[in-house]
């Protein structure tokens, strides 16, 4: 017998359904030729007709019509109703009901529900309506089909204009009226499925589709308001830095700068000092050399400021009361216990309050200095990424994060013990331990249970009093969801949305879970992300929202005149291999050696080093590191200035932290990526390839992070040649010459070059007799032939015996024990004119293009020049003044 509720059945908004496909709408008592209908169409056929459209009773009566399979219900945009489609949710053979489905209908609240056509689905009417910015949801509940189902189970949610499909066939036990849905559970529900609108993203993509040119605002006084966006999106319009040129008022002149013409430049001033909009600027490696400098930078613009505390400002956490003490309290800290969490529980956990707690008869000063920030009296704020989980200093300020921040993924590599401590402090999760866990929660019985005795995923957070039992962590609620809510992605990836744009892997192959956790910026006034090689999906999760790339360099060509002549950098590249250099076993040592041999040959200085962390090693091993300025690897340099006064310096091989990498980072964003088959010798190398979404995260940790090592020589303003040793600079990037290494040492050589730097005019029988010489006398003379024929050495007849040569070694401080490198890769016979002003002029300063005319400007006294060296490598031999961050 059918059920229908009996709001729906009242309204006039039932139409039939028929055809091949028994869901097409279809009007048999409606007029074949109504007047608004295509003469050469049956206007029955026509759903958009309000004619057409019967109540629940006259339907009712028309179903004995022969032409029709069933009714449908057209839910039209002004009605107050939410539809919940659950298809492949229930097993037609069975009739079982998954439990995730049940479970949303519990959730959502009791209501009017039906069986679908199939039998494999369900329906449930709502009266409610979708969050700001949503018109519907779509999202699975499992990843495998239900009972004798082919598909896996789905569900869709819909209001508005939606034709809802209703068989009447009313599941036993829900209620026959309509319910209003619970609009937090229902939020909770979307976010954790990833459902929810990023912030701002709508208003985001309107506003770059927007024209201002072709719109002129009815609104335009401070003093006025308005309900029509487009003149928030025009005066937004107004204030974009590059285009308010003419309307900019001038606080300090930077003639120090040159310009292109007869224009001069005038310094940026920061956002609040002419906006009043508090600014907490968020940095990561190398803060405290970026706190000193945004420091300064606010003291040159008149800006209150002041550093957030650090956790390693407690005088416990500093080792001030012992190694022991210091050591307990990092070990809590590091199971991402708060400081705050490790303050108020130590006492309760070591049986005495910390060492700090008793300073002076007062609390820890680190503690007390959070207590003394009022958030509120400085312009601006500068801390690490992590202070951007601390609502007070991000709610109401423009909140600008210094490049990419990796800061809020937190890793459980001990997950068994985790997973277990936790359980056994939460009896009534039907699970003991993580082994039982892992193998039980196929179980959806016990699943549910589980599920159903733990707080809802927008509901859950860090529980810090998790960190100090033996084993434990903060985030162990979060990773016993994932483990609960997982979809298996099929490459030994598990994910789980797990509300407030959370997301939960758990890695099988690894053993470990990991939990991104973006900070809360839902209250700031803006967030600002500064980053020169943006990859944008990754910033999207790692914040939780979607910021609009808005590039100050637009195009190659700008980009490239930038680096090229304001930063002053002249990029040549040595190899045209990929040279990654994570593992031990591929760092070609003497090559490298060879190659900055050469670069201090060339040059006559030591230059500066940045390589990876495994290659660091290698050479220290060798001995390498004692032939190069200062040196540093991957991962340590970004946003540091250690390199900015470098003229020379060298970037050796490049990153990759492998195929999990980039699953994982895939995965976060839902997506799939298999490991590549490295025996298809297309997979290696520049061919390398994930995929089109994949590879940009490819990029991010290869092709980003050579270049942004290569930026940071020179940062002072007057440049610097760098070589790259590694193919792996994107594909704009201005280079200006090639080098190669073209050989490397054979072990006779090295021999003999030992030899030589220990002999004074040796003749051949001396070279062979050294101890450091174990090949024989014929290699020993095929390795000198071989120097006189590269000019390293001259040879002359003795003079008491005219048989024997006497060797010199003139040429022999400038070869490298481990290979010959060629760096003559520019040669100016072979540029035009244009080309070789371009590449030596180093004469434009790049400014967000605000400019005044004023004829009395002089090129600055002292301007330098570019000279070419020997070998053909433009090297800057004078200074200017300027700063050439880009990022």
């Amino acid at each position: 017998m059918r059920c229908l509720a009996a709001e729906l059945h009242e309204r006039e908004q039932w139409v039939g359904r028929a055809g091949q496909s028994s869901k097409q709408l279809f009007a048999p008592w409606a007029d074949r030729d109504h007047p608004e209908a295509d003469p050469d169409e049956d206007a029955r056929w026509k759903w958009g007709l309000t004619e057409n459209c019967v109540d629940g009773d006259t339907i009712a009566i028309a179903e004995d019509d022969p032409h029709l399979e069933g009714r449908v219900f057209l839910q039209q945009a002004e009605d107050p109703y939410g539809f919940v489609d659950g298809d492949d949710v229930r097993c037609p053979e069975t009739g079982a009901v998954h439990p995730a489905f049940i479970d949303i209908l519990q959730r959502l609240g009791a209501t009017y529900t039906d069986i679908s056509t199939s039998g494999s689905g369900s329906h449930a009417n709502y009266r409610g309506t979708l969050p700001a910015g949503l018109t519907q949801a779509t999202f699975a509940i499992d990843s495998e089909p239900w009972g004798a189902n082919d598909e896996i189970p789905e569900i869709e949610i819909y209001t508005g204009k939606h034709v809802c499909v209703l068989t009447g066939e009313h599941v036993p036990g829900t209620p026959t009226d309509i319910a209003e849905w619970d609009d937090d559970e229902l939020r909770a529900l979307l976010d954790e499925h990833d459902q929810l609108p990023m912030p701002g993203e709508n208003a985001a993509h309107e506003f770059d589709a927007f024209d201002a040119t072709e719109y002129e605002p009815s609104v335009t006084a401070a003093d006025e308001t308005t309900d029509d966006i487009r003149n928030v999106f025009a005066a937004l319009d107004r204030i974009d830095a590059r285009c308010v040129a003419e309307d900019t008022v001038v606080h300090r002149w930077n003639d120090s700068a040159s310009t292109s013409g007869d224009y001069r430049a005038f310094v940026p001033a920061w956002g609040t000092a002419e906006s009043d909009v508090p600014i907490t600027f968020l940095t990561g490696r190398g803060r405290k050399e970026q706190y000193e400098q945004l420091g300064a930078w606010c003291e040159d613009h008149g800006l209150s400021h002041t550093t957030l505390p650090a956790f390693s400002e407690c005088l416990t956490a500093a080792g001030e009361y012992g190694e022991a003490a210091a050591d307990q309290v990092w070990t809590w800290y590091e199971r991402s216990a708060s400081p705050r969490d490790i303050h108020a529980y130590a006492e309760l956990e070591t049986g005495e309050p910390l060492g700090c707690q008793q300073y002076e008869g007062q609390s820890c000063p680190y503690s007390a200095r959070w207590r003394a920030i009022d958030p509120d009296e400085y312009d601006v704020l500068i801390g690490h990424y992590s202070h951007a989980h601390v609502g007070s200093v991000v709610q109401g300020r423009a909140v600008v994060v210094d490049e990419f921040p990796g800061a809020y993924e937190t890793v459980l590599s001990d997950r068994e013990w985790v997973v277990t401590t936790y359980l056994q402090s939460r009896p009534e999760v039907p699970f003991e331990s993580f082994t039982d866990l892992l193998e039980g929660r196929s179980d959806e019985a016990r699943r549910t249970e589980a599920l159903a005795a733990l707080p809802a995923p927008s509901d859950v957070e860090q529980d810090g009093e998790q960190a100090f039992y033996d084993g434990g962590h903060a985030a162990a609620p979060l990773a016993v969801l994932t483990l609960l809510r997982s979809d298996d992605l099929g490459n030994g990836l598990e994910r789980a949305a797990l509300g407030e744009r959370r997301v939960g892997l758990h890695d099988r192959e690894a053993g470990e879970v990991r939990v991104l956790c973006p900070p809360n910026l839902r209250y700031a006034r803006s967030v600002v992300a500064l980053d020169g090689t943006p990859t944008q999906r990754m910033w999207d999760r790692a914040l939780g929202r979607k910021p609009t790339h808005r590039p100050v360099l637009s195009g190659d060509d700008e980009r490239q005149a930038y680096i090229r002549d304001a930063l002053g950098l002249q990029v040549v590249r040595t190899t045209d291999y990929v040279k990654t250099y994570n593992t031990a076993e591929y760092v070609n040592v003497e090559r490298d050696d060879a190659l900055l041999d050469a670069v201090a040959a060339e040059h006559g200085q030591e230059p500066a080093l940045i390589t990876t962390a495994t290659a660091e090693q290698e050479y220290a091993a060798a001995g390498l590191t004692d032939q190069v300025g200062a040196r540093a690897h991957y991962g340590n340099v970004l946003g540091s200035n250690q390199f900015a006064d470098a003229r020379v310096g060298v970037v050796v091989g490049s990153q990759h932290y492998g195929d999990r990498f980039v699953q994982r980072w895939a995965a976060y964003d839902h997506v799939t990526v298999d490991a590549v088959d490295r025996s298809d010798p297309t997979q290696r190398g520049t061919g390398l390839s994930y995929g089109d979404v994949s590879d940009e995260i490819l990029t991010h940790m290869r092709e980003h992070e050579t270049f942004q090592a290569a930026m940071r020589f020179g940062r002072d303003g007057d440049g610097a040649v760098v070589y790259v040793h590694t193919n792996t600079l994107p594909d704009w990037a201005p280079i200006a010459g090639e080098g190669r290494a073209l050989s490397t040492r054979s072990e006779g050589e090295q021999q003999v070059l030992a030899a030589l730097k220990e002999l004074d005019a040796p003749r051949t029988a001396d070279i062979v007799a050294h101890e450091a010489v174990d090949v024989g006398t014929r290699q020993v003379q095929h390795v000198l032939a071989s120097f006189v024929d590269r000019g390293i050495l001259t040879r002359q007849r003795a003079p008491d015996d005219g048989r024997a040569f006497v060797w010199h070694a003139d040429g022999l401080h400038r070869v490298s024990e481990h290979g010959d490198v060629e760096l003559a890769t520019v040669s100016l016979d072979d540029l035009t004119d244009d080309e070789v002003a371009e590449l030596a002029r180093m004469e434009t300063y790049y400014t967000w293009d605000f400019g005044s005319r004023d004829d009395s400007y002089a090129r600055p006294a002292g301007r330098p020049s570019t000279t070419v060296s020997n070998g053909g490598v433009a090297a800057p031999d004078g200074g200017r003044e300027g700063d050439g961050a880009t990022d």
